[in-house]
């Protein structure tokens, strides 16, 4: 879980703190049951690629992710205006959670830098290099492409002969 009390909650949701702790008076428990059902939502889908449950310190943009989608249970729970501009930052919150974490499940295109798995570490690259090298001279790479043709063509594989 990546939100353990009550307090990291009211500090990282935009709801004010008086309607988080009115809808625990109405049904105790529930929004941390919240925030268990959406950490375990995000450790099913960052499972294929990172090690998950994540180890403290929680890496922040996870329990910002936890948060928004939990605000949005909340503010469910207690009823609001879909209208006005602040619920629509809220709804707008949680649907980029959820962009954001399909995002970091995709091991191709994501673009965050969450913890691998231990087992894909060995076989994986967790960031890209230069993909480049040099010469002492800056006219190496023309003699070894010229050596590469005659070896081509010398095993029977180039129509050329020069």
């Amino acid at each position: 879980m990546y939100l353990t009390t009550l307090d990291e909650f009211k500090g990282l949701t935009t709801m004010p703190g008086d309607y988080v702790d009115a809808l625990e008076r109405s049904r105790e428990g529930w929004v941390l049951a919240r925030v268990a059902y959406w950490s375990a939502w995000l450790n099913a889908r960052l499972s294929k690629r990172y090690a998950v449950p994540f180890a403290a310190p929680f890496p922040e943009i996870v329990r910002g992710w936890v948060s928004d989608l939990v605000t949005m249970d909340c503010w469910t729970r207690r009823g609001f205006d879909p209208t006005t501009a602040d619920m629509q930052t809220t709804i707008d919150s949680a649907q980029r959670a959820r962009d954001e974490i399909k995002e970091a499940a995709d091991g191709d295109q994501g673009l965050f830098e969450l913890p691998l798995r231990a087992d894909l570490q060995k076989v994986a690259a967790s960031r890209g290099a230069p993909r480049s090298y040099t010469e002492a001279s800056p006219y190496v790479w023309t003699s070894r492409q010229a050596e590469a043709g005659r070896d081509e063509d010398s095993n029977g594989e180039g129509s050329f002969r020069g």
